[in-house]
């Protein structure tokens, strides 16, 4: 009876063990904004302003509404907190030719971090992407 028990909390012992496999590696150079909490992403796109150097040219997908500048020259991808107190901007470098939305309609934008851009929007610092598609 006891080398049955023994037996018994070995293999429970073992199971345990087994399940506890790698998660799938993790692409470094793909940093998804969508799949992220609200506090996550407004610590991510601040880590983005303060260190661009550390996000140049890795892939960026987030989600936000479609603003223009007052010219029209520039185009932005807006992300408003749940209070709307944190506004973050990310101009996008529109590809020719691709339809542009409605401004204030929400989109999915993905493409390159440009971490040697810094500029300021209405007191906002934002960073660009560029090489962008877009959803919406």
């Amino acid at each position: 009876m006891k080398k049955i028990i023994c037996l018994m909390l070995a293999l429970l012992c073992l199971a345990c063990f087994v399940s506890c496999g790698e998660d799938e590696p993790k692409d470094e150079n793909y940093i998804d904004l969508t799949s992220m909490s609200a506090t996550m992403i407004q610590t991510q796109l601040s880590n983005m302003s303060a260190f661009p150097d550390l996000f140049a040219d890795k892939t960026v997908k987030m989600q936000g509404f479609v603003a223009m500048s007052e010219d029209g020259a520039d185009i932005y991808c807006v992300y408003n907190d749940a209070t709307a107190c944190c506004t973050r901007l990310m101009v996008l470098e529109w590809p020719e030719g691709q339809e542009m939305p409605n401004a204030d309609v929400t989109m999915t934008v993905e493409g390159k971090y440009d971490g040697s851009y810094t500029g300021v929007v209405q007191d906002y610092i934002c960073g660009r992407l560029t090489d962008i598609t877009v959803s919406w």
